[in-house]
């Protein structure tokens, strides 16, 4: 009888397929040689070379969130390969992306094995201690017999409950090392854990939900990032027309709804949309459903957020609820959308139907003259040179296709976009936004399109941003991605530009051109790397630019040059409840607005 054996290297590729994984994001180096070489030949999964390991590991978590049904994956080299993929880890961690990472190791009987030495093996680093408090799971493989063990368990953790990233650590001799299928250990799931008896769990908390949805005058429905997605967007839509329910939602779940569907109040928060966070603070009854509530949110004084509604928080994390900072009248443990999912189909007709009748239409009301209000703004007379950030999004929303995704980074161009960015029901929008570090959605919209299949995929970033991972440039030209990067470009660090001329008196240590900061130029960057490019100047070339780099079937760069004086605003200064943003609204406006104006 004939033993099938497979080399470790093998085991780790098939399982990959078998997990529906199409493209792993790599920068090669000796000791994960073995892996990459274990996909030679084959047609069912390939790697993709990214220029830096930063990149590869944002690009893995941009897969992830455009690929459900699978995961990202992105296999590194030890030592330095290790260290710089932590960035793109921590993105997945903060902002619950399943992403599966694999690291190769130094042989075993090179490692320092507990010895008290810094180092035994060329580029030896305790990954796995340094990697695993932004891990749902890390594990050094020290024999061969469970690899399969080991990767069953990281994909399991990684999709189990609130999602997150996973690691696996292969010394080099391990990678090479022959196991027999019938040797092979198999990893089973844990004995589900009973429900912590300080919260509730789903099937209470839809009962209650529902009796205060039935009694509310005026009720909102907060939507975090834990409903995020094609599927939890199509759920927020039934909830949505089913209830009759002003819909807000965290920066997590961008693009919660259509933005042309009556319930759509925007977006919440510090830099939110003036009509969601209004709707917020005078509801009567807050549900928030996979949503941190995080400072950023509720602004830096919780006891002002929502203070008028009884508060029913859903959290599939039972950390989050413990640590939640409202004084909640509900806490419920579970799964988000199976709690969505249960409301709605249990929902009553509300008790006074013209009461919550009239509520949306005031919810809706505010929105549109809250919106017309943003426009003073943004065509502010003081602007006299340069694109405007909200017409640019405006006109990339008017161009985006069907099924297009939008990657955006972090500062400024960030804001804006989750401010401006107008998305239909097959669109999605994202960026990392508890991590937030600058130079991630040029990577993620690469690892975007891959989840597409090589389709259309756009990254707004700023200048600052674009600078962090522009060797990705190569990638775009080596593949010929579709992909659309559109470079806001006020040549600064805006947003920290923006803070310290708030707080430091224009003192701009290191944010502009007259402190230390600059960029280059970036169209004859991406033109040294054989890509297309542009530049826009203005308004009035806008439409006619993007539709062009929209219409390209390759890469392209477009440099959007900003007025350096344009903020990000609203904005919410500490201690205040996020209905008073700055600028301030119009006294006679705010008294004729508000409902209950009360501080405790």
């Amino acid at each position: 009888m004939t033993v099938s054996t497979r080399t470790v290297s093998q085991i780790i590729v098939d399982f990959l397929v078998e997990q529906n994984v199409s493209h792993a994001f790599v920068l090669t180096g000796g000791a994960i040689a073995r892996i990459l070489d274990a996909m030679h030949g084959r047609s069912d999964i390939s790697y993709v070379c990214m220029q830096h390991e930063q990149g590869a590991s944002m690009a893995a978590d941009g897969y992830s969130r455009m690929r459900p049904d699978s995961i990202g994956v992105n296999l590194t080299t030890s030592g330095p390969g290790f260290t710089n993929i932590l960035t793109g880890v921590g993105c997945s961690w903060f902002d619950g992306i399943p992403t599966l990472h694999i690291s190769g190791q130094v042989n075993t009987f090179e490692s320092r094995q507990g010895r008290p030495v810094r180092q035994m093996g060329f580029q030896e680093t305790d990954s796995v201690d340094m990697i695993s408090p932004i891990s749902k799971f890390s594990h050094y493989l020290d024999d061969p017999k469970d690899v399969l063990w080991a990767l069953e368990a990281a994909v399991y953790w990684a999709k189990e409950g609130r999602p997150g990233p996973v690691f696996l650590d292969v010394p080099f001799d391990i990678s090479r090392a022959e196991v027999s299928d019938q040797d092979l250990r198999h990893f089973t799931p844990p004995a589900e854990k009973d429900r912590d008896a300080e919260f509730v769990g789903v099937e209470e908390g839809i009962q209650q939900a529902i009796e205060a949805l039935s009694k509310a005058k005026r009720p909102v429905l907060l939507a975090g990032g834990g409903v995020r997605g094609q599927s939890g967007r199509m759920l927020l839509t039934r909830f949505a027309d089913a209830l009759n329910i002003p819909v807000a939602y965290s920066m997590a779940c961008l693009g919660a709804l259509e933005d042309s569907h009556p319930q759509n109040r925007g977006m919440i928060g510090v830099y939110g949309h003036r009509g969601a966070n209004w709707s917020v603070a005078n509801a009567d009854l807050l549900i928030s459903v996979g949503s941190r509530l995080d400072s950023r949110q509720t602004g830096t004084a919780p006891q002002l957020f929502a203070r008028e509604a009884h508060k029913i928080v859903v959290d599939i994390d039972a950390g989050e609820l413990s640590s939640c900072r409202l004084n909640a009248n509900l806490k419920v443990l579970g799964d988000g959308v199976a709690f969505l999912e249960g409301v709605l189909e249990g929902h009553l007709a509300p008790q006074d139907k013209d009461a919550q009748s009239s509520w949306s239409a005031k919810t809706a009301d505010w929105s549109e003259r809250f919106e017309e209000a943003a426009k003073s703004h943004q065509s502010n007379p003081m602007v006299n040179a340069g694109v405007s950030p909200y017409r640019f999004y405006e006109t990339l929303s008017q161009h985006l296709k069907e099924g297009d995704s939008v990657a955006l980074d972090t500062g400024q161009n960030m804001i804006w976009g989750s401010q401006a960015l107008k998305l239909n029901n097959t669109q999605q929008a994202f960026t990392a936004g508890g991590m937030s570090p600058m130079g991630y959605s040029f990577p993620a919209a690469i690892g975007a399109s891959f989840a597409n299949g090589k389709g259309r995929a756009v990254a707004v970033i700023g200048d600052g941003g674009m600078q962090i991972n522009i060797q990705e440039l190569q990638t775009l030209f080596y593949h010929q991605l579709p992909v659309a990067v559109f470079v806001l470009n006020n040549r600064s660090l805006g947003l920290i530009r923006q803070f310290t001329n708030q707080n430091f008196d224009g003192r701009n240590a290191a944010t502009n051109e007259e402190n230390g900061y600059s960029c280059p130029d970036f169209v004859r960057v991406a033109e040294a790397y054989g890509i297309d490019a542009v530049r826009v100047n203005n308004d009035s070339e806008l439409d006619e630019m993007i539709a062009k780099a929209m219409q390209l079937k390759g890469p392209v760069l477009v440099d959007v040059m900003l007025d350096q004086s344009i903020e990000a605003l609203p904005k919410l200064t500490v201690h205040r409840p996020i209905e008073e943003q700055e600028p301030p609204l119009p006294e006679e406006m705010f008294q004729e607005l508000y409902v209950a104006r009360h501080r405790d």
